[in-house]
């Protein structure tokens, strides 16, 4: 909450900035060389929000909350490295490989502008069906040749392209939605976890995964369920079948003020081999103390929002 004079901060004392850590990593904790009773406490993550000023206020008050309407974590003197250039303003570039412009693009290519179009790329599987989206991307092109691909296409070269992207280690997960959207439950569980994530953000980008089943009575396929991620996948297949997506704001476990997205209409999820995600997530928790499991968070949030949860 950087500033507290109005006048001294032209970007308004008074009006709170928030960022999101997300997916943090602690590194490191030690005493501070400010003061022995305090911490430096070192953390990795990818940060969402507004850089509105090259360097950070003299007078700024750091507050650290649990999520958005999360409990009360701490307070910080100052906050390193928040107000560098990061990644997200200065993307790495990008080369498309065997691009076949549209009339739109060759004009772009022969008149090119210095600060490019936003555009959207979209990822296609063998059928010519979205798989995954990119928005906002910024088409400043500057370099092109024709592609060995074939003589009608070509390789373009982009300034930036998008900050975050998929890591090799996932490349098969990208392999096999490439062939279609999966009809075999149980698909995601041969991954490893980052596999499962990536297998999560398809699912969540497939249009209509998210409709529900008509069957009062799901089934969670619990065998598999070792990792957060695999949770995601197994309860999104029994909602909305394989390669189904159940859209919950899972931050509400974080304490986010939306509560939770309610389902169409109440169901009763059975959770097989529920013992496997209790022993696998002993230790992760999304409570401050670290006190509550996280498949007792799970199942609370499922009951608020109307889900009955038999485990078995």
């Amino acid at each position: 909450m950087p500033g507290a004079d109005p006048e001294a901060d032209p970007f308004h004392a008074y009006d709170t900035h928030h960022w999101e850590l997300l997916d943090p990593v602690l590194l490191g904790c030690r005493p501070s060389a400010l003061d022995p009773s305090l911490v430096d406490v070192t953390v990795e993550a990818e940060v969402d929000g507004p850089v509105r000023q090259p360097t950070e206020p003299a007078d700024a008050r750091w507050l650290l909350f649990n999520g958005a309407g999360g409990a009360d974590l701490g307070e910080c003197r100052g906050v390193e490295g928040l107000y560098a250039k990061r990644p997200l303003s200065d993307a790495p570039p990008m080369r498309l490989i065997g691009c076949e412009p549209g009339e739109r693009l060759l004009r772009r290519l022969v008149r090119p502008r210095a600060d490019g179009d936003w555009v959207t790329l979209l990822a296609v599987d063998r059928s010519g069906r979205v798989m995954r989206f990119q928005e906002h991307m910024s088409l400043e092109v500057v370099a092109s040749r024709p592609s060995a691909l074939g003589v009608t296409l070509v390789d373009l070269w982009l300034r930036k392209g998008p900050a975050v992207r998929p890591v090799p280690a996932v490349r098969p997960v990208w392999d096999a939605w490439f062939e279609g959207p999966p009809t075999e439950p149980g698909s995601w569980a041969a991954f490893p976890p980052e596999g499962r994530a990536e297998w999560a953000a398809f699912a969540a980008a497939r249009q209509g995964a998210g409709r529900p089943l008509p069957d009062p009575v799901r089934h969670l396929d619990g065998r598999y369920v070792t990792d957060v991620s695999a949770l995601v996948c197994a309860l999104g297949e029994a909602v909305a079948g394989p390669g189904g997506h159940y859209h919950q704001c899972w931050r509400a476990l974080r304490g986010c003020q939306c509560g939770g997205e309610r389902p169409p209409a109440p169901f009763t999820l059975v959770w097989h081999d529920a013992d496997v995600a209790r022993r696998a997530l002993a230790s992760v928790s999304v409570d401050t103390a670290g006190e509550t499991p996280y498949v007792d968070d799970v199942l609370r949030l499922l009951a608020r929002v109307g889900i009955t949860v038999e485990l078995r």
